[in-house]
């Protein structure tokens, strides 16, 4: 995990770099999709990327090494905001299921471009909100709470058996993909 060796939340939020860049990524791709110049097929690809990257990795360094590490520094659950942060990645899995399952009934014909534009744009507005309070109240925290290099190795070990990386390259294909439909 090269570049991140003084805080786990320093690879956090370089993961929220990222977020943020295709949550922007998602709207245009939505617009692009309801102007018919973009398939549907791109946005679930651009959904598939938010899945696996913003859940399956940032959530997981997340859920899995520092909450937990937190909590067992006395940062309360409840109290502390962990369980808000928490329901929100439950209900972000919620609404990208169902952003990807009308995706997929409008490449069948049977979807509708709005339910597709209400899903993305409540996903987005949850994702930026869940952002900002990360960033400006529980990264804060978890820097008082967990020492520089503590958890670096497991965030690492998450980012590695997720593909980051590999994830990050679709990621900007994705994004070049969607400039040139938007021309």
């Amino acid at each position: 995990m090269e570049g991140f060796e003084t805080h786990v939340v320093d690879s956090l939020i370089d993961d929220h770099r990222y977020i943020l860049q295709a949550l922007d990524v998602l709207e245009e791709s939505v617009e692009l999709l309801a102007q018919g110049r973009l398939p549907p097929s791109t946005v679930a690809r651009l959904a598939r990327f938010l899945e696996e990257f913003a859940d399956g990795c940032h959530h997981a360094k997340e859920e899995a090494a520092l909450f937990p590490c937190m909590e067992a520094r006395g940062h309360p659950f409840r109290e502390g905001g962990l369980k808000r942060l928490t329901c929100d990645h439950g209900v972000a899995r919620y609404l990208l299921r169902g952003l990807l399952l009308e995706l997929e009934k409008l490449e069948r014909g049977e979807g509708s471009v709005e339910r597709v534009k209400g899903y993305a744009a409540r996903y987005v507005e949850l994702i930026r909100r869940h952002i900002d309070y990360e960033d400006l109240e529980v990264f804060e925290e978890a820097r008082r709470l967990v020492a520089h290099g503590e958890m670096v190795g497991e965030a690492g070990r998450i980012d590695r058996e997720t593909g980051r990386d590999r994830l990050i390259d679709e990621f900007y294909r994705l994004r070049d993909e969607v400039e040139r439909a938007g021309g």
